[in-house]
């Protein structure tokens, strides 16, 4: 069987890593951009910055993408098959409410009903 990559997941992460991880990248690139409209050297170093942070997106996008094709860990083998199939959308929504319900409510969570709660246990008397 031949694993395809969802092109859609694909440049979500590319903008999402281009807009949001790197942003202290895009944000002083955008700005010496504009900026680079009256001053003709903020403009290449702006450039500069935005194509820093294209060539850091598309390095992070392709390695996931990598990932994904390439991972024979048995631990990620379920959500690699959910992503790798032709409805990954419902079923990579279907696998992560699958795993809520198998954790169940507040698993981790282990109460003792002697502790007093925080805003009590500070307070003096």
């Amino acid at each position: 069987m031949d694993k395809k990559y969802p092109s859609s997941l694909f440049w979500t992460q590319l903008i999402m890593d281009f807009l949001v991880r790197h942003i202290y990248l895009c944000i002083p690139g955008f700005t010496l951009v504009i900026v680079g409209i009256w001053v003709r050297p903020c403009l290449y170093i702006g450039v500069g910055f935005l194509l820093l942070d294209a060539g850091l997106s598309l390095f992070s996008a392709l390695r996931t993408r990598s990932v994904f094709l390439n991972s024979n860990d048995p631990n990620f083998k379920e959500a690699q098959d959910a992503v790798l199939s032709a409805n990954w959308d419902q079923n990579l929504r279907d696998l992560v409410d699958c795993k809520i319900q198998q954790q169940g409510p507040n698993t981790d969570v282990t109460e003792d009903p002697n502790e007093r709660p925080d805003h009590e246990r500070y307070t003096t008397q």
